[in-house]
């Protein structure tokens, strides 16, 4: 029992103030700047075509929206203040709701070492509706003879987005590949004489991939450089990258953890065994069967089965269904998580099986002192109570649900 139809209705019920549910993505990148002491932040918006209302024009789709960005420093007083508005064209009723379409634009400012904060907001033109998201940025660790900024994991985008053209930071929580390689930037600064950067690549389940040096020329001491991690070593979908730059008796170092998307896994994904035991609201017992019996090695080749046959489009790169229902495990962990993961609580589960509730109801028994949470589902006449015996945010299914 799964029902996927009620998902993209009650995407748009759940609570957009959420500060786990943003309705855009902000990223921002320090790098390299030419004068000493200053140094560059690229700040990425990237706002899911899903989160904005589409008005049909003619033939075609429009949405319009207004963002907003400012940078504060650490006593509240703003340093910049920019502001994008601007519309969004599709010629068909998919691309308004699609999970993979984005707009996506940059901006960057210089900035001096130190702490300040981001505060940005997208307003949709037509519902008037605003999310809100704020960063903290600590750029007080980028000073001294030997400086090196986090690796910046570039993917595949036409247009020039700060890098290499055609190069872009990855926004989304998974590396698209379309040729084989991994590009990492890399930017800091150095003394002069020699330098060099060591990267070490983990995966996962597999332990240390890939270890690579390079010699660094920099430049009027600064240094960018790109380096391609071939994809004969890239085993697994989760990976984390640390690299130290090295000069004489200075050794700094910076780390930064990436997945892969892979065709026909969901990008919720990190780690298939994980993936696997979360489906256990929805396997038959058949399958759970071949679970048991199978070897490790055999798992990931079982799970891609099991969601073959779930699969609404086959033929496809990506299986939504698959995409919808790890978007409600991610939500769960997010939002149900307590004395147990997201996922597991009974609010999780429901949650998962059908979606985001039509209604919600809560109510305090101060006699009792217990809390009670109603969900109703009124497109499938559902509803289930949950209640918190001891005020702790516990909350249990009054009836158990055997459903699956």
């Amino acid at each position: 029992m799964f029902f996927h139809s009620a998902a993209f209705g009650g995407r748009a019920r759940e609570d957009k103030n959420s500060k786990n549910n943003n309705t855009f993505v902000l990223v921002s990148y320090p790098i390299v700047h030419e004068h000493i002491d200053s140094l560059r932040v690229f700040v990425y918006f990237h706002i899911p075509h899903s989160s904005l209302q589409f008005i049909k024009k003619e033939s075609a789709f429009q949405a319009g929206y207004e963002a907003n960005l400012s940078v504060q420093d650490n006593h509240g007083m703003q340093k910049i203040h920019r502001v994008w508005k601007d519309s969004v064209l599709v010629e068909d009723y998919s691309g308004t709701v699609s999970p993979r379409r984005f707009v996506t634009f940059m901006t960057e400012f210089a900035a001096i070492p130190g702490e300040y904060r981001l505060l940005s907001d997208v307003m949709d033109l037509d519902t008037r509706d605003i999310a809100e998201y704020s960063q903290d940025l600590d750029l007080s660790q980028y000073k001294g003879e030997v400086i090196l900024y986090p690796p910046i994991i570039l993917e595949d985008r036409n247009g020039d987005w700060g890098f290499t053209k055609g190069k872009i930071p990855v926004l989304t929580k998974a590396v698209a590949r379309s040729a084989g390689e991994i590009t990492v930037h890399y930017s800091g600064r150095v003394q002069s004489g020699n330098a060099k950067i060591m990267t070490v690549l983990d995966s996962k389940g597999e332990g240390n991939l890939w270890k690579h040096e390079q010699s660094i020329n920099g430049k009027d001491n600064n240094f960018t450089l790109n380096l391609n991690i071939p994809d004969s070593v890239l085993k697994g979908i989760k990976f984390s990258l640390k690299a130290f730059l090295i000069q004489k008796n200075n050794s700094v170092s910076k780390s930064v953890d990436f997945s892969l998307k892979k065709a026909g896994i969901s990008t919720f994904i990190s780690d298939i065994s994980n993936a696997i035991e979360q489906m256990r609201y929805i396997l038959e017992d058949d399958e759970k069967l071949k679970l048991k019996n199978s070897k490790r090695k055999e798992r990931e080749k079982l799970f891609r089965s099991f969601w073959k046959k779930r699969d609404p489009s086959p033929n496809g790169f990506n299986n939504e269904l698959m995409e919808e229902y790890y978007r409600r495990v991610h939500y769960a962990n997010e939002h149900f998580t307590s004395f147990q993961p997201g996922w597991e609580s009974d609010m999780g589960m429901i949650y998962i099986l059908f979606g985001a509730p039509d209604d919600v109801e809560r109510i305090n028994s101060h006699s009792e002192r217990k809390v009670f949470e109603a969900w109703h589902y009124i497109e499938i006449n559902r509803n289930f109570t949950f209640v918190d015996e001891n005020g702790f945010g516990d909350f249990r299914l009054k009836t158990p649900f055997f459903g699956y």
